[in-house]
């Protein structure tokens, strides 16, 4: 009659062991990922009716300095994809899909920026993986971001109001828009539409 209770007692302290785990696993990592948009969800968001095409990165260091210099973010363009969006063969915008870190983890963001005004349109949060902060994905605070072009600041507290909670967040994604709008302005606006 002993044994069935020494197993109870050791399966409950081997599920206390495993829950204990996991949870101390959970706060180690101390994120978890939500995806909200895939690559082909969000370029349908910022290019409803257009045909989209995928543009080359090819910028020289010179050309890369002065984005980074102007726009006081790092730039790495083997992680940005970007795309043109075109009605008739002509090119109304561009989108762009790049990382900016938050907190600690990456969040993957798209910028749209219309053609030839050089206004943002549309900031989209594809996927983010804080903890905390998420907000910044919702439309009040993404909304700020449009009609935005290269000669705003783009800064929290200037032109862009915080999350409180996600200022951190908040502060990534302002930088990121940024740097994408002196992309577009040093580079991605005077590439052919065809």
């Amino acid at each position: 009659m002993g044994h069935p209770r020494i197993l109870r007692t050791s399966v409950r302290l081997l599920a206390v062991l495993v829950v204990t785990g996991m949870v101390t696993g959970a706060a180690r990592t101390g994120y978890a990922q939500k995806v909200y948009l895939t690559q082909a969800e969000a370029l349908r968001q910022a290019f409803p009716d257009e045909e989209v095409r995928a543009v080359p990165m090819r910028l020289d260091p010179q050309l890369r300095r002065t984005i980074e210099r102007e726009s006081g973010v790092k730039l790495h363009p083997a992680r940005i994809r970007c795309f043109q969006g075109l009605s008739g063969g002509s090119v109304v915008g561009y989108a762009c899909i790049d990382h900016v870190i938050g907190k600690e983890r990456p969040i993957t963001y798209l910028v749209r920026i219309d053609h030839p005004s050089g206004k943002i349109a549309l900031v989209e949060v594809m996927v983010y993986r804080e903890s905390i902060g998420a907000e910044v994905r919702l439309l009040p605070f993404r909304k700020q971001f449009e009609e935005k072009t290269v000669l705003n600041p783009l800064r929290i507290h200037e032109d862009i109001r915080n999350i409180s909670g996600a200022t951190l967040s908040s502060r990534a994604l302002a930088a990121g828009s940024r740097k994408m709008l002196h992309l577009y302005h040093h580079y991605l606006r005077d590439l052919p539409g065809d």
